[in-house]
């Protein structure tokens, strides 16, 4: 750890403007004396179904022993701007797989971002899966607006700069028929009335996949084959927030649906000279953050949540590029193995 651009900030500045979920489960447990609240009751209702699980307390257990659960259980009972187009499951071995998978420096990474004084992490990740998808699918560089996410994307879920969810972002925007681009609705780090109206809606997407909860395998296929996912992770510990480099390890963070308190954007994977797996992942709080802007976090049962909530956009068939998504997949992977997989679809 090291100090760094929010050293000197109280915690609850912190909190509110970079991880407001965060923020309001503190909120929430300040009135547990008094019994729960409703937001208490909409969000405990919310994670269980973004789990697919019968219950809290189920879920978690299934997560502690590794095992799955029937993500289709509750799949009809999550509110329509929630509702995946289906679930990615592993379908390739570990064999199959490249050894390590790197998103940045090619066409699918517009580079760093911020999302400065406002609560906009799910914005940003969303828009990070949407950048690297739509790169892998079409072969086309693009970085879309935040912006329109923040302003227009209320009536699904999300609450502008006081966070939200990356899942009905994908679906306001296939609804709302496309996103505009990051050059054409800048990003303010503030809520402004929606001018998606008045801007062209280049990026085309119909909805989302959900990654199949806690399964590594089917999020390396993932991440590998469609690019950067969107991905939630337990940001509270100090140890996150002043992370400077190496592999990030930290015995207290959860990978518990409850506890996803930041959203962010994972680029890859890979494995450390000295045997460490770990995750690469795209953070929204500048360069002022970790290593330039990215922190690897330990792949395993200590992935603080990476691997808990993960959603891919998805592209319509008929605007990909299968030579284009092809030649992107070779050139984010690495491959230490002599042999390599057929191609995969």
């Amino acid at each position: 750890m090291r100090l760094n651009h929010w050293a000197d900030w109280h915690d609850h500045e912190f909190l509110e403007a970079m991880i407001p979920a965060r923020m309001t489960k503190k909120s929430q447990q300040q009135k547990q004396q008094e019994g729960e609240t409703d937001q208490q009751q909409q969000t405990t209702m919310m994670m269980i179904m973004m789990m697919g699980a019968e219950g809290a307390a189920e879920g978690d257990a299934a997560r502690e022993s590794g095992e799955g659960e029937d993500d289709d259980v509750l799949m009809s009972d999550l509110p329509a701007s929630y509702r995946p187009l289906g679930r990615l499951g592993a379908t390739l071995t570990r064999n199959q797989l490249p050894d390590a998978v790197d998103w940045r420096g090619s066409g699918a990474d517009p580079g760093i971002k911020d999302q400065g004084m406002c609560g906009s992490c799910y914005a940003f990740a969303a828009t990070g899966a949407m950048d690297g998808r739509w790169f892998v699918a079409t072969g086309q560089r693009r970085s879309f607006s935040e912006q329109q996410i923040v302003d227009c994307a209320w009536d699904y879920g999300p609450n502008g700069c006081f966070g939200g969810y990356y899942q009905p972002v994908f679906n306001y925007i296939s609804e709302a028929g496309g996103i505009a681009l990051e050059q054409d609705y800048s990003y303010r780090s503030e809520v402004g009335f929606c001018r998606s109206a008045n801007h062209s809606l280049v990026g085309r997407f119909s909805g989302y996949w959900a990654v199949e909860s806690r399964n590594e395998l089917a999020l390396m296929e993932a991440v590998w084959k469609y690019g950067p996912v969107a991905v939630s992770v337990d940001a509270a510990p100090d140890s996150f927030r002043f992370y400077s480099g190496g592999v990030y390890d930290e015995p207290t963070c959860s990978n518990k649906m409850r506890d996803l308190d930041h959203t962010v954007t994972l680029y890859g994977y890979g494995t450390t000279p000295d045997g460490k797996d770990y995750w690469l992942v795209r953070n929204s709080w500048a360069k002022f953050f970790g290593d330039d802007g990215y922190i690897r976090i330990l792949r395993g049962h200590r992935d603080c949540g990476i691997a808990t909530d993960p959603a891919v956009p998805v592209v319509p068939e008929h605007l990909v590029n299968q030579e284009a998504q092809e030649a992107a997949r070779k050139a984010a992977a690495t491959w230490k193995r002599q042999q390599q997989p057929a191609e995969v679809a």
